[in-house]
């Protein structure tokens, strides 16, 4: 398993036991401010929880 991956796995299983609420506060956030490059494997894995959840 590459870094990358292993990286997206564990902000899966971190965002993954958020609440709703918070899932989408995150990703209001996100949608507001630039992401980097270096955070766009976090914004993908908060993304595909939220999209799980079919929020």
């Amino acid at each position: 398993m590459s870094l990358a991956q292993d990286i997206y796995i564990q902000f899966l299983d971190h965002f993954s036991s958020l609440t709703t609420d918070e899932l989408r506060t995150l990703a209001q956030s996100a949608n507001e401010q630039a992401v980097s490059h270096h955070n766009h494997t976090m914004v993908l894995a908060l993304q595909d929880v939220l999209k799980a959840r079919g929020v």
